[in-house]
């Protein structure tokens, strides 16, 4: 051993310089450490000691940042062939110094571990976590997130992130981090939190937006360019499609305090990003909207309305198609129906690649209450829009009646529920006209609601006024199904 005593102060580096010399090649070398009346030993691949870096040539012990923890009595041992040496001691004493409360005493120890290799980054990747997202638990920790800091800083880094409490209170506690009583970690205080933020920041700024509670997004916004902002909520959504929601709510809190240009940014994102999909629309609309609550972010925002016209799956449907194919789901849905119906009507006629509209979807499932909200909003000269509900009901009500498998739409999601037969009459009843239906109102062409007209069904058979439905009803079932599956229709009705 070279020195015999070490006196640095908390958060230098210290280096306990030892030299071997052997006739023979070193087979090993390790270090053992004495404190408190315990002894602990120190290896090379030891979890929970980086920095201490030695080799079989190189075997003195390095301390990146050291803590009260580091502070005892070492000794270094080593084997040969001939059997093994043990050194005299050194003993490290800490005299203070660093403390944590200065900011640039803190930034320099701090940023220092993002740059001293791969146990000391990995100990840096916590702070961060901790830091931006306000607490880190070893057992709830999100380690997607935690990946990706750690990726953030060391590109080249794969696998896993394996993390033991003893090697996380030892570096990081309590000059870093304090402990709470349900075991999460929190920083230390204020200026440990605003050096981690700034430093991460500095260097790692794309992760640094994707990744921050949107209480520290709130603080840099004023400091970001509009691309930049925009690019963060885009990357925020792909990475954790949960964010959506919260940027919604984060975009509803501020109103017209976000510039129209970060705005129009992210519009154009959203509709050009191949990977949104439904659900990242859904949780985006449940929190512009307070769960479909509250649409007065559209009033002060009407930019927003573009990000719905976006596509979100692979047969180009949007979020409306999805919508009544899962209507009975939640309460939610109608109230998002009702708004759009009223304020962006074409939203619900938006056509998909086989050329099917949300009012086709509903049509063809049977979903009543959504054709209801339809007819109750549709103008004046919308004869086509009738004429296609009636086309489309018709044909899923022939497909439910005749149990065929086939379906007319196609949407990513599995088991769709068709209606009920019921719910298919009554669509017919809404628009005035289909099977068992005389208008009352045929020469009008805004149809509105409760429509009147007669029409007759119980549990077993829907009954038709041959005079009445035959002719242009078989002419429209000509185009919708095989002429076999229409001989197939007469026979059963006669």
């Amino acid at each position: 051993m070279l020195q015999s005593y070490y006196t640095k102060p908390c958060g230098d580096q210290v280096i306990i310089q030892c030299r071997i010399e052997s006739v023979s090649c070193v087979t090993d070398v390790y270090w053992e450490k004495f404190s408190n009346n315990s002894s602990e030993k120190i290896t090379r691949d030891e979890n929970g000691y980086h920095g201490r870096t030695f080799t079989t040539t190189s075997p003195s012990l390095t301390i990146d940042h050291v803590t009260k923890n580091d502070a005892g009595t070492y000794i270094c041992h080593a084997t040969n062939a001939s059997g093994k040496g043990t050194s005299k001691s050194a003993t490290l004493i800490l005299n203070g110094g660093w403390s944590g409360s200065n900011y640039d005493e803190t930034y320099r120890v701090i940023d220092g571990m993002r740059l001293n290799g791969r146990k000391t980054s990995l100990l840096y990747s916590v702070l961060v976590y901790t830091a931006l997202r306000g607490s880190f638990s070893l057992e709830q920790e999100d380690s997607n997130i935690l990946r990706e800091i750690v990726k953030a800083i060391n590109p080249d880094e794969e696998g896993s992130v394996i993390l033991e409490r003893k090697f996380l209170e030892m570096k990081l506690v309590p000059h870093f981090l304090k402990r709470t009583e349900n075991l999460t970690y929190e920083p230390k205080n204020q200026v440990v939190k605003n050096t981690i933020i700034n430093s991460f920041a500095k260097e790692c700024k794309e992760c640094f937006l994707k990744i921050c509670s949107f209480d520290i997004i709130d603080q840099v916004r004023h400091e970001e360019n509009a691309f930049t902002m925009a690019r963060a909520f885009i990357e925020r959504m792909k990475f954790d499609r949960r964010d959506a929601f919260h940027i919604g709510e984060y975009i509803e809190k501020l109103g017209k305090e976000i510039d129209d240009e970060t705005m129009d940014i992210f519009v154009d994102m959203v509709q050009q990003c191949e990977d949104i999909t439904f659900d990242h629309i859904d949780l985006l609309l449940d929190g512009l909207t307070k769960i479909g609550t509250d649409f007065e972010v559209f009033r002060k925002l009407p930019r927003l309305y573009d990000i719905f016209y976006c596509k979100v799956d692979i047969y180009q449907n949007t979020l409306f198609h999805h919508i009544v194919a899962i209507y009975s789901v939640k309460e939610k849905y109608k109230l998002y129906i009702q708004h759009f119906c009223e304020n962006k009507f074409s939203m619900l006629q938006i056509r998909n690649m086989e050329g099917h509209s949300a009012i086709d979807f509903a049509s063809y499932l049977g979903r009543t209450e959504c054709i209801a909200i339809v007819v109750c909003n549709i103008k004046a000269g919308s004869q086509p829009i009738l004429d296609g509900i009636l086309q489309m009901a018709t044909s899923g009500l022939n497909t439910l009646q005749m149990q065929n498998n086939t379906r007319l739409i196609n949407i990513s999601l599995p088991n769709i529920a068709y209606g009920k037969r019921d719910d298919y009459t009554n669509i017919f009843q809404l628009i005035g006209k289909g099977p068992g239906i005389t208008s009352n109102n045929e020469n009008n062409e805004d149809a509105g609601c409760g429509v009147s007209s007669s029409y007759h069904s119980d549990e077993d058979d829907v009954y038709m006024d041959r005079e009445t439905f035959v002719d242009p009803i078989n002419e429209l079932l000509s185009l919708l199904l095989p002429a076999e599956l229409i001989e197939i229709l007469r026979s059963v009705n006669n």
